[in-house]
């Protein structure tokens, strides 16, 4: 007797094509490991750098954490489960550079949930930290480095 797919399973598969489709590589190989919402991502543009969010066997990491781009190259965030939000700066201190979801009131940055994406262009090199700001003080916080 043969048994449907686990919802796990059944989830697994568009996912890992949806990522795929986004530009999205893990060198260690899949979709972030294990991820926390185990939903379909939102699609990102063509050529963007894709970073999870709400990934990890606790829903609460990006994956990549540390992202390396080119001036004017782009950043998509996609959810994977939430509330999430990315807002630029230290842990916990929002310095108002980028936030989703439109790069304002970064402070209070309001949470997105499985489906969302968000993009931002990076302009000019440097290194530019991020963090969820429901969850920055249980150290989900992230990277950009933008080379010329």
């Amino acid at each position: 007797m043969r048994f449907p797919p686990s919802k796990s399973q059944a989830l697994s598969l568009p996912l890992l094509l949806l990522a795929s489709a986004c530009g999205y590589s893990n060198p260690a190989g899949g979709y972030g490991g294990a991820y926390g919402g185990g939903g379909t991502a939102a699609a990102c543009p063509p050529g963007t750098q894709v970073v999870a969010v709400g990934a990890g066997p606790d829903g609460i990491s990006f994956d990549p954490a540390s992202v390396t781009i080119h001036v004017n190259d782009t950043v998509c965030w996609t959810w994977l489960d939430g509330p999430h939000s990315v807002v630029s700066g230290t842990p916990c201190i929002a310095d108002n550079a980028f936030c989703s979801p439109v790069d304002t009131e970064c402070a209070n940055a309001p949470g997105e949930d499985l489906g969302a994406a968000y993009t931002h262009r990076f302009t000019s090199p440097g290194t530019f930290p991020y963090f969820c700001g429901f969850h920055c003080s249980m150290g989900m916080v992230g990277s950009v480095t933008v080379v010329p």
